[in-house]
């Protein structure tokens, strides 16, 4: 039977051997966590996902002074502190990733929505400009209305005075003769300068009643009125 003080220096011994096997396989990991870091700083993980990333970083920190001491406890737990690390970075850089994605999808949106905008803007002014347009040529064809309109009652108090003025009778003229000695009113009618006609007597008896009288006796010297023609 062994001691119990072999058996202690034998045990002592096993899990010396066990973590000088430990030593490398740490530092493989530091390694690898320290490349995981990197890859997450690179993607942007420090913005994006800061929480996660600054414990990565922590962990990684920690596993470098830890593998650094060199004893075996320390090694152990290094191993596990890049482990950490690793699983934090890992998941910095995914989350990185995905708010990249939504990053370039919300700036995509925008994008699109000011070009929505934008487009809204433009058919509403088009719409505006279009309705002023409608507007003027709506008063413009009302203001030509309105011309026509005035032209016709103009065109039609035109004929009307026209009409007036064709049924106007030609104005009337005067002449004057002196009563001859002889002379009747037939006589006179029947002169050529006169009327030429001794049945038209009866114009100069109406022109001249009030000088002529009832009895339409002429006295020699006597003014008469002729209408002409």
């Amino acid at each position: 039977m062994l001691s119990r003080t072999v058996r202690v220096l034998l045990a002592v011994g096993v899990f010396g051997l066990a973590l000088a096997g430990c030593a490398p396989q740490a530092a493989q990991r530091v390694d690898a966590a320290r490349s995981a870091v990197e890859a997450a700083r690179a993607a942007g993980a420090p913005a994006r996902s800061a929480e996660l990333f600054q414990l990565a970083e922590q962990n990684l920190k920690e596993s470098e002074s830890l593998l650094a001491r060199g004893d075996g406890l320390s090694v152990l737990t290094s191993d596990w502190r890049a482990a950490s690390a690793m699983v934090a970075a890992k998941a910095a850089l995914t989350t990185s990733k995905l708010q990249g994605e939504v990053d370039r999808v919300s700036a995509e949106a925008r994008a699109a929505n000011q070009q929505a905008l934008l487009a809204t803007a433009g058919a509403a002014t088009a719409a505006e400009a279009a309705r002023v347009a409608d507007g003027r040529a709506q008063q413009a064809g009302a203001q030509a209305q309105q011309v026509q309109t005035r032209v016709e009652q103009v065109e039609k108090q035109t004929a009307e005075l026209k009409s007036q003025v064709a049924s106007i009778p030609p104005p009337v003229t005067f002449i004057r003769y002196v009563v001859k000695r002889g002379d009747t009113l037939p006589k006179i009618a029947a002169r050529p300068e006169i009327y030429g006609d001794a049945r038209q007597w009866t114009r100069i008896y109406e022109a001249n009643t009030e000088v002529v009288g009832r009895d339409r006796k002429l006295r020699t010297g006597l003014v008469l009125l002729i209408v002409k023609p």
